[in-house]
């Protein structure tokens, strides 16, 4: 009987011993960060096919530089990295491809990283049917280098966020007398103008890095547009390094931003565009500069990360050719009560503000262009209007309600774990 007794205690030692570990991401630990800034401008000489328009010619020279930047978050028991980079985005394949790699050459895995890109219409493309080839290779490689080095660089740090209004976008689905919908600016269209900011410091107090996550397409430049720009999300950046100085990064996590576009949109080329792109930076980069200072912060941080693939119905036209489902992948990332919820999709904005609202963590942060892309998602309602993104969405209408679904019980999950 003793030895029976025994075993038991043995064995529930064990499972305990199991749980605490399979809970160990999240444990409070004292917070390091680096932050590594990459500058992805190709040469001004250079022809490349810009990516988010379609265009006749390739690009013919560079108005500003394009970056991707790094930020790299560490508790002691594990490791996150968040990634913004100056590209309309890059698809499921160029993903898994790069993840893969990286897997392979680093300790980092899959759920540890949140590739997030501006969505910038006046960049490279990569991985796009074979264009830009060397440039798709160099942007892998310069990403793998820039892992490395964040890992390599963490110091002692402090994170902190906050929340504002801001009124630099609008909604671009526009409808005309003659009953259709087109893309135009609304201004009584549904459009989610609330920013969030992140604030990452050294111990000292002094600031490393912001990131602002707001819903925006990158179209302030038109298709007529040839040289390279990070648009209107590089116009934010830029104005706020320069407003930060002392080396600060600022970084740009785009949102719900699938059917929302800058208050100033389709300029055709920087004769007398420079002054609208460069407003578009202050109107929401002076309201960025407003709280980014007066956030409370913590050096005590709980890491968690969730990642899962959402397969959501294919529209019945594609499915001989690509099969029932369009994979949807969301990726979590919770930093003690604030949660970043990213999907590989252009979201509509209704969606991501009905997420934030369903969320149980009351600072939940919606960041679409993330870990891949699986096009549009629009909502049920877009669907009988019509318009572009119907058009070239390849989910269905019920689309909206599997996804939101599906993240806010990863969420409720997430939460009910860690009470």
């Amino acid at each position: 009987m003793r030895t029976i007794n025994y075993l038991s205690r043995l064995l529930l030692l064990a499972l305990f011993a199991a749980v605490l570990f399979s809970y160990s991401n999240s444990f409070a630990g004292a917070l390091k960060a680096s932050v590594v800034r990459i500058n992805i401008t190709p040469d001004p000489k250079a022809k490349l096919w810009l990516a988010g328009f379609p265009r006749k010619d390739p690009s013919d020279g560079v108005h500003d530089d394009i970056f991707m930047k790094i930020l790299a978050l560490d508790n002691g028991s594990k490791q996150v990295f968040i990634v913004a980079t100056d590209l309309v985005g890059a698809g499921n394949d160029y993903y898994e491809a790069f993840v893969d790699r990286m897997e392979e050459e680093t300790p980092i895995k899959r759920d540890q990283l949140l590739w997030t890109f501006t969505h910038t219409h006046s960049a490279p493309g990569v991985g796009e049917n074979g264009k830009n080839p060397e440039y798709s290779r160099m942007i892998k490689d310069k990403l793998l280098e820039g892992l490395k080095e964040a890992r390599n660089t963490l110091v002692p740090a402090k994170i902190g966020v906050g929340f504002g209004r801001s009124f630099m976008n609008i909604n671009r689905r526009a409808t005309y007398p003659d009953g259709k919908v087109y893309l135009a600016r609304d201004p009584y269209g549904i459009v989610d103008r609330e920013f969030s900011v992140i604030r990452i410091e050294k111990y000292d107090g002094s600031l490393m890095a912001v990131a602002v996550n707001y819903p925006c397409h990158g179209v302030a430049l038109f298709m007529n547009n040839l040289k390279i720009s990070g648009d209107a999300p590089g116009s934010v950046t830029r104005y706020l390094e320069k407003k930060l100085g002392n080396g600060v990064t600022a970084m740009y996590l785009n949102g719900a931003a699938g059917d929302v576009e800058p208050v100033y949109t389709c300029m055709k080329d920087f004769i007398y565009t420079n002054f609208n792109l460069d407003i578009l930076g202050i109107i929401l980069g002076d309201d960025v500069l407003d709280i980014c200072n007066d956030l409370e912060v913590t050096g005590q941080v709980e890491i968690e990360t969730v990642q899962k693939v959402i397969n959501i119905p294919r529209k019945e036209s594609e499915i001989e050719k690509h099969g029932p489902a369009v994979p949807f992948r969301v990726s979590l990332l919770r930093l003690n009560d604030l949660v970043l919820a990213g999907a590989s999709a252009e979201v509509f904005t209704q969606i991501g503000i009905n997420i934030k609202h369903m969320s149980p963590y009351p600072k939940t942060l919606f960041v679409g262009y993330c870990n891949g892309s699986s096009g549009y998602l629009p909502t049920k309602t877009a669907f009988p209007e019509g318009g572009y993104e119907i058009d070239v969405t390849h989910a269905t209408p019920d689309g909206e309600w599997l996804f939101t679904q599906s993240v806010v019980e990863l969420l409720r999950k997430m939460k009910s774990m860690n009470r």
